[in-house]
C-alpha cells in the first residue's frame, strides 16, 4: 500500500463543480476501483478524533484495531471522488505510524471496498438518507474527470494502470493466449488475464503495421497502450444506465461482455482470435453473419429485468462506446443499423441526429443518414453501419496519437498536424471536409465534436486511406441537457480539437476556407427549421415536448443560419 496526493490543479478544478471536494493541500489517500474507474479516497490521519469507541458510518470509516486497540485515522467516503490515476503523486514516508495505517488498510481492503462501493451505490441510485446530502455528486465527478481527460489528454484512454496501483487486486484466475487479428491479418500474440479482464504481455509480435493506431508508444507497439484500446473497445464506465443494465443481467463486471464475442465489432475488423481455437474472421464476423439484439433491447432501452439465457450476448453489442444507450440490430433488409437513445431521458438526442443529417445536406458534407426509431414510446436515432468488411474507421485522436503528438499543444497547431496528415496521405480536400464539420457544430451548437468522433475510413486489406469519414454522433447539441432559460444561442462554445471551449466563430476562423462557405445552400438549409418542426411535431405526443421548447429551439436554429448568411456575405 501508498499513499497518494492529488495534484492541485485537479483538486482546484473539481472543488469548483462539488463543495464537497476537500481543497486542503495536505489531503492524503489510495486509490480504489469503483465502477471501473480510479476513485480517490481521502484519509484523515489526525488522532486528534480518537476512536472512543464510536462505530464507523456509511461516510466514515474508522480505522480502528480491537486487538492493539490503536486508532489509525479514518478513510472519508463522502468525500472520495473520481480522478485520472496520471494526476496522482506518490507520497514517500517514513514514520513507522504510516507505516502501521498502510498496513491496516491493507489487511482491511476488502472490507473498505464493500464499504465505500455501498455509499456510491447509494448515491447514484438517489437513495433519501439524510447522510447523502453531504456526499459528493459521484455522477457529475465522474463525467468532469473524462472531460478533464478528454480536454488534457486527448481522450479517456487508459482507466486501467497497473494493477498494483489499486488497493483491491483480485487473485489471477489463469491466463489465455489469443493472437491478435485485423481480419485475417496476425498482428500479435497476446498473454489475457481472465480474472482481472487486461492484455497483460505481448509475447510476439508478427506484423505491427496492422495494428490498432492507439496501441503504439513513441511509434511502438506498447503492451499498456494496447490494453487500453481494448478495454477503451467495451462499453464504458460512464454509460447511460450502465449500473441498471448490468443489475438486470446479473453481471458485477461491465467488462466481462468484452470478450464474449471475441471483441468483434462493426467499427473495424479488429478480434482475439483463442490459440488453442483457431478460428476464421469469415466464420465468425457480424458482418456477414446475423445477431439477435431482443434481450439486449429490453434490458437496455426498456430497464426490465432479463434472464441471461434469453440474451444473445454474442453480438457487437459489446463493443460499442459511447455515453448513450445503444444497440446493434439486423434490419429487414440485411442491412446493419445502431439504434441509439437519449441521454437521462431528455430526449432530444436522437432529434439532433435527424437535424445534423438535414443541415449536412444542405452544406455538402458527407453524412450518415438518422431517422427516428419508437420502441416502447422510446424515440431513439437509428442510423445504417457506414463500415463494410473491408474498411475501417480510425478516429482522429487515432490518427494523431500514432502521431506521437502533444495533446497537450495548441488547439490550432493540433489542427494544422491533423489536416497536413490527411493530405500526405492522400484525403482529398481535406480541410474542406472538416472545415464543414466546424460549419455543422456551429449551426447546432454541438459542443460534443471531441477526437473520437471524427476521422477517417482506411481499407483493411491495402490500409490505404480511403476518405473522410461521415459525420456522425452529433446528438449532444442545440443545448440537449438545458432548460429553455438555460440556452444561449447568440453567444456560444464549442470543441476545437483539446480546446472545448473555443467562441465558435473563433472556430470558423481557424477552421473553414472560402470554398467551405461558398459550398453551402442556404436556400436548402433555410428550409431545414421547417423539416425538424416537423419532425419535432409528429413526437410530441411521446417526448412531451412543450409548444414553447420547440419554437424556441426552431427560432433559435435560425438565428445560427441567419449568423452564418451574414457572416458569408461579410467574406
Amino acid at each position: 500500500m501508498k499513499l497518494y496526493h492529488v495534484k492541485k490543479y485537479y483538486i482546484d478544478y473539481l472543488s469548483k463543480i462539488d463543495s464537497h471536494i476537500i481543497i486542503s493541500d495536505d489531503i492524503k489517500g489510495f486509490p480504489l476501483r469503483i465502477n471501473g474507474l480510479c476513485y480517490f479516497i481521502p484519509v484523515s490521519l489526525s488522532k486528534q478524533d480518537d476512536y472512543q469507541g464510536r462505530k464507523s458510518v456509511p461516510t466514515i470509516f474508522r480505522m480502528y484495531d480491537f486487538q492493539k486497540e490503536k486508532f489509525y485515522g479514518k478513510c472519508l467516503f463522502s468525500n472520495m471522488f473520481c480522478v485520472p490515476y496520471k494526476e496522482l503523486e506518490e507520497i514517500y514516508l517514513k514514520k513507522q505510524e504510516i507505516k502501521e495505517t498502510l498496513q491496516f488498510i491493507d489487511e482491511n481492503k476488502q472490507r473498505i471496498h464493500q464499504a465505500a462501493l455501498r455509499l456510491y451505490k447509494q448515491k447514484i441510485k438517489k437513495y433519501q438518507q439524510n447522510y447523502l446530502q453531504y456526499t459528493v455528486d459521484f455522477v457529475l465527478i465522474e463525467k468532469a474527470a473524462l472531460e478533464w481527460e478528454i480536454k488534457k489528454y486527448g481522450k479517456h484512454y487508459n482507466r486501467f494502470p497497473d494493477e498494483h496501483f489499486f488497493l483491491v487486486n483480485p487473485q489471477n484466475d489463469g491466463k489465455t493466449e489469443y493472437d491478435l487479428m485485423n481480419k485475417n491479418k496476425r498482428i500479435a500474440q497476446i498473454s489475457y488475464d481472465n480474472r482481472n479482464y487486461r492484455i497483460v504481455e505481448i509475447k510476439k509480435i508478427y506484423n505491427e503495421s496492422y495494428a490498432p493506431l492507439e496501441c503504439f508508444k513513441n511509434r511502438k507497439i506498447h503492451v499498456g497502450e494496447m490494453n487500453a484500446w481494448f478495454k477503451g473497445r467495451g462499453i464504458p464506465s460512464w454509460r447511460d444506465g450502465l449500473d441498471d443494465f448490468l443489475d438486470n443481467l446479473g453481471i458485477d463486471n461491465k467488462d466481462v461482455l468484452l470478450n464474449k464475442a471475441y471483441g468483434l465489432s462493426l467499427t473495424d475488423q479488429y478480434w482475439m482470435n483463442p490459440i488453442e481455437q483457431a478460428l476464421e474472421w469469415k466464420n465468425i464476423n457480424f458482418f456477414d453473419h446475423d445477431f439477435n439484439s431482443d434481450g439486449y433491447i429490453e434490458a437496455v432501452f426498456q430497464n426490465k429485468i432479463v434472464n441471461q439465457n434469453n440474451i444473445d450476448f454474442y453480438s457487437p453489442n459489446n463493443t460499442s462506446d459511447g455515453m448513450l444507450k445503444k444497440a446493434w440490430i439486423v434490419g429487414e433488409d440485411k442491412k446493419r443499423y445502431l439504434l441509439k437513445g437519449s441521454f437521462k431521458s431528455k430526449e432530444l438526442e436522437p432529434f439532433n441526429e435527424v437535424l445534423a443529417s438535414f443541415i449536412c445536406k444542405a452544406i455538402h458534407l458527407d453524412y450518415t443518414k438518422y431517422t427516428i426509431e419508437l420502441i416502447n414510446k422510446m424515440p431513439l436515432s437509428k442510423c445504417e453501419c457506414f463500415i463494410t468488411k473491408d474498411t475501417e474507421l480510425i478516429s482522429a485522436y487515432a490518427l494523431l496519437k500514432k502521431e506521437n503528438v502533444d495533446f497537450q499543444d495548441n488547439s490550432l497547431n493540433l489542427y494544422k498536424k491533423y489536416i497536413d496528415l490527411l493530405e500526405n496521405n492522400g484525403i482529398e480536400n481535406a480541410k474542406t471536409s472538416v472545415g464543414k464539420m466546424f460549419i455543422l457544430d456551429y449551426l447546432i451548437v454541438n459542443q460534443d465534436r471531441h477526437l473520437g468522433n471524427f476521422g477517417i475510413i482506411r481499407d483493411v486489406e491495402t490500409l490505404k486511406w480511403l476518405k473522410i469519414a461521415p459525420n456522425f454522433d452529433s446528438g449532444q447539441a442545440m443545448y440537449s441537457q438545458k432548460e429553455i432559460y438555460e440556452m444561449n444561442f447568440e453567444n456560444t462554445t464549442g470543441c476545437f480539437f483539446n480546446d472545448k471551449n473555443m467562441d465558435f466563430d473563433k472556430i470558423l476562423d481557424n477552421a473553414c476556407n472560402q470554398e467551405c462557405m461558398n459550398d453551402i445552400d442556404f436556400i436548402a438549409l433555410e428550409k431545414v427549421p421547417d423539416l425538424w418542426e416537423k419532425e419535432l411535431l409528429k413526437y410530441q405526443k411521446v417526448t412531451m415536448f412543450t409548444d414553447e421548447k420547440i419554437n424556441v429551439l426552431i427560432n433559435d436554429l435560425k438565428i445560427r443560419i441567419n449568423k452564418l448568411e451574414k457572416r458569408t456575405k461579410k467574406a
